[in-house]
């Protein structure tokens, strides 16, 4: 697996947004007034947005098959909400389908286990950063995928880069034009390394690859729902492949940095909205995600996007419709051709703003090793 979220960009007008990245082995393209996507740390794009309304990405390199050996495997207690069955699995050969899965979730009508299910956090990490792990763990444990875990190494990188964000907001020196929301200057308060890398590094952090995601509403929860809910931010939080996270907070910032833990193996697959998922959102404006995903002919909004994660699949054909309808929506679709995409998930949204209170269905086949598999599942969307 190689990390690919490097340097995006949301800024919606009415929300304070966010960002996320991690290195990647080329290039990418910069969005005014984000983050760019240049491997490692970010070059050109703004830090924020008025009325904390912008998001970038950045982010650090990871070997294929790596697995990490730093942080602790611990995430937080507390209650799950109902979900419903896992992806993991959830794919069969023949060209016939299965959306229940094999996954933690025990979607062949096991339920969703509670967040209680996962390690404890360790001992004196702040209250926020478990706040940040429950609302990330409760989507990942719906989905069938493996609690990630808290490390303490990326609460302390987290928390020294909303702390630099906060010191120098007024400084534009430090913060805010050309220079990128991940970069830090040195010279500047609360300096501790000139990109997300450095300071996960400087952070004691051993694992082999990072990740970092901000936002800029000082609210874990509002944070990790509006990374969900787009195209390139969801990526690294709900991964199968990325476990280990820490997360810092201050004024009108949020940022989770990550690294890839134990990772699940190569033959997971999951996906978001997850199977039986309720009260899906049921648009999104990539216009305001850089690198821009591919605008719908109709412009934005699109439909919410829906994301597969499956490795080394090369697809055959793909669907989404209102269930019993028959009729496919007409929907973009981005694969590992993608440049801003990389080998670990396939994506599509419709072209248009979903309808409320309705149940779709998604129809993604595919062939991994030369072998069929299809992936068959719904979800409802919200009012």
């Amino acid at each position: 697996m190689q990390a690919r979220w490097s340097a995006l960009a949301l800024g919606f007008a009415s929300l304070a947004f966010a960002c996320s990245s991690s290195n990647s082995d080329d290039g990418g393209m910069g969005s005014p007034g984000g983050a760019s996507s240049n491997g490692g740390s970010t070059a050109n794009g703004g830090s924020t947005a008025n009325g904390g309304s912008n998001a970038s990405t950045s982010g650090g390199s990871n070997q294929s098959g790596a697995s990490s050996t730093a942080g602790g495997n611990a995430t937080s207690g507390g209650a799950s909400n109902s979900g419903g069955s896992t992806a993991n699995g959830g794919a069969t050969s023949g060209g016939t389908s299965a959306s229940a899965g094999t996954g933690p979730t025990a979607g062949a009508g096991g339920g969703t286990p509670p967040l209680s299910s996962c390690p404890a956090p360790p001992a004196g990490v702040p209250d926020n950063a478990v706040t940040a792990l429950n609302a990330v763990n409760t989507i990942r444990l719906a989905m069938g995928v493996e609690c990630a875990n808290l490390v303490p190494a990326l609460d302390q990188s987290s928390q020294a880069h909303c702390d630099y964000t906060a010191a120098n907001a007024n400084n534009t020196m430090c913060e805010g034009g050309n220079i990128s929301a991940h970069d830090e200057v040195t010279g500047c308060t609360g300096f501790t390394g000139a990109d997300p890398g450095a300071r996960i590094s400087a952070a004691e952090y051993k694992g082999n690859g990072w990740s970092e995601v901000m936002a800029f509403n000082d609210d874990p929860n509002k944070a990790v729902t509006q990374w969900v809910n787009s195209v390139w931010h969801r990526t690294p939080l709900l991964s199968p492949w990325w476990d280990d996270m820490g997360y810092g907070n201050a004024a009108k910032c949020d940022v989770i940095d990550q690294g890839p833990g134990k990772q699940m193996p190569a033959t997971t697959s999951a996906m978001y909205p997850y199977a039986g998922q309720t009260g899906v959102a049921r648009s999104f404006n990539g216009a305001n995600e850089g690198p821009v995903p591919p605008a719908p002919p109709t412009g934005w909004p699109s439909g919410i996007p829906v994301t597969l994660y499956v490795q080394k699949a090369t697809t055959v054909s793909h669907s989404i419709e209102v269930m019993g309808s028959n009729t496919p929506l007409d929907h973009e679709w981005i694969d590992y051709k993608q440049s801003d995409n990389d080998s670990d998930q396939l994506i599509m949204y419709a072209d248009k703003p979903l309808t409320a209170n309705t149940t779709y269905e998604v129809n993604i086949q595919v062939t991994i090793g030369g072998m069929p598999k299809t992936f068959d599942w719904t979800f409802t969307t919200g009012s």
